[in-house]
């Protein structure tokens, strides 16, 4: 088997929430019995996937001792990987058992929740071309009533989307789908809802919806591939003393080269250059939804938010397995050399204000993370469903580390990246451990009926109240009154249907070309 044998365009990815669940054909990830009723035992090609998939998980795995074998060298021995990976009927079951094998987190889990075989080859495209095609919208059951059933609500439209073209919005909530009205939790609940994810997962979909404040509409809107625009919002509140920028931000996509960016480089340079043209004094950056993205447009982001005073200094460090060091893959002028900031625009903040949910993730926390030692960050957590019908507060997702796609094509297959947690990042001060999220400093009950940039919403509300005061509103106080106010509702959250099947991740996109590596030196 060749080793390391093409192109390396890295990218660093987060499964913001466990996106990614495979079938097997094998009745018990991890067990020891042959998989004898797997379909794919005769197909070579799977056989030479399998052993692929074992193979440079334990090479490139940031946990690679914990891994069978426990000897390096016996990858190379004939046979060895064969025998491991017999018992699993397909790649992605060896890549769940080797998964399995790595420490336990406080939880209970394998500390490896997050690596993954793409097998359709689609996940880099989207972030790097910034393209998807889907109906680009989101939605959830939210209970505002204790009397009655939940209602299934729009949580977030993706801008240039179809579903933004056909007039939804933030809030809107579903009357039909393809001309079905029982589709309210409890109808739905009964049938596993299995009409709502139909309909969410269909090519078509004729929906009838009222948007806040309107009237009950329809439209027909076709899953078709479309532009992302990763600025939901951006705004500038004028309070009584000071300027605020906000900045809804959707998704970390590509700016392309961190030195000289492409059109969404441009996008938010001309954003925050408006910042300081205007005399921003503080800012908010909404990240509730934001999964991750490109490394390197976090890396764009900080440069702007970040003092004058952190020019040229340390953003962040990578921490590898022992081969990749003997590699030399840390070392300067290589993928994993140290990163520091190129501060970009005049914007000078002492202080900034991220609003995150546990939705809030890879990228999104990196930004956070490399900020932290070098400015005053706020973080503006918030509530959601425990799952017994209350509510409690959320952290970030927790992801400190990264994986790069490294093709494993089998003959007669399509192209396969396979993504292994290989690297982590720790920032100025030595802080990386936050595998059990960000804590926010306060926790605010979302206005999931407000649009995002309205000040009325509940955690842009929260941030706004310390900007003016210097203290956080009382959490109690925040929500009678949004419970009272037109327009607005915390409720209980009763299911997410698909929120977590955005897939934008987090990547480093490699812009220096392919590389091609050392032959390993094993041990």
């Amino acid at each position: 088997m060749s080793k390391c044998k093409n192109r390396l365009s890295f990218l660093l990815v987060v499964i913001a929430t466990g996106v990614f669940f495979f079938s097997s054909c094998k009745k018990e990830i991890g067990g020891s019995d042959q998989a004898e009723d797997c379909e794919y035992n005769n197909d070579v090609a799977e056989l030479e996937l399998k052993d692929s998939v074992h193979y440079y998980t334990k090479l490139l795995s940031l946990w690679q001792d914990e891994l069978l074998p426990r000897n390096i060298n016996d990858i190379d021995k004939e046979g060895v990987l064969r025998k491991l990976t017999a018992p699993y009927c397909r790649a992605e079951d060896v890549l769940e058992w080797l998964k399995g094998q790595t420490h336990k987190t406080v939880t209970g889990r394998p500390v490896d929740r997050f690596s993954f075989l793409d097998r359709e080859g689609v996940i880099s495209d989207e972030l790097e071309e910034g393209v998807t095609t889907d109906f680009g919208m989101y939605v959830f059951y939210l209970q505002t009533s204790e009397n009655e059933s939940a209602h299934l609500y729009v949580r977030m439209v993706e801008r240039n989307s179809p579903a933004y073209h056909g007039g939804l919005k933030r809030g809107a909530k579903i009357i039909s789908l393809n001309g079905n009205s029982n589709i309210d939790y409890d109808s739905q609940e009964q049938e596993d809802f299995r009409t709502v994810d139909n309909a969410l997962s269909s090519s078509k979909l004729i929906i009838e919806f009222q948007n806040q404040g309107e009237e009950i509409r329809q439209a027909e809107i076709l899953a078709s591939q479309y532009d992302m625009d990763p600025v939901l919002k951006d705004t500038i509140f004028n309070t009584d003393q000071k300027k605020v920028g906000y900045l809804a931000y959707n998704s970390f996509i590509s700016v392309g080269n961190r030195e000289a960016p492409g059109a969404k480089g441009t996008q938010l340079k001309s954003i925050f250059d408006r910042y300081a043209q205007q005399g921003v004094d503080d800012l908010i950056v909404d990240l509730r939804y934001n999964g991750g993205g490109s490394v390197v447009t976090a890396e764009f982001i900080a440069d702007y938010i970040a003092p004058s005073t952190a020019d040229k200094k340390l953003m962040y460090k990578y921490s590898i397995n022992r081969v990749l060091e003997n590699e030399g893959w840390n070392e300067e002028g290589d993928i994993f050399e140290d990163v520091f900031f190129k501060k970009k625009g005049s914007l000078n903040l002492s202080r900034v204000y991220f609003l995150v949910s546990k939705a809030s993730a890879s990228a999104s926390e990196l930004l956070i993370n490399v900020l932290e030692p070098y400015m005053d960050v706020y973080l503006v957590g918030s509530y959601g469903s425990d799952g017994y019908g209350g509510m409690e507060k959320q952290n970030t997702y927790g992801k400190p580390v990264g994986f790069f796609p490294f093709p494993v094509n089998a003959p007669g297959q399509p192209p396969n990246d396979l993504y292994v947690v290989s690297f982590q990042m720790t920032n100025a001060i030595g802080k990386s451990d936050y595998f059990n999220g960000l804590v926010p400093d306060f926790h605010a009950y979302e206005g999931y009926l407000n649009d995002f940039g309205d000040s009325d919403e509940g955690l842009i509300e929260a941030a706004l109240s310390h900007i003016q005061s210097g203290s956080f509103p009382v959490a109690k106080a925040m929500l009678r009154a949004q419970r009272g106010a037109p327009g607005m509702s915390s409720g209980v959250i009763q299911k997410d249907l698909n929120l977590d099947k955005r897939n934008n991740d987090m990547y480093k996109f490699n812009n220096s070309g392919n590389r091609n590596p050392k032959n390993f030196k094993l041990r």
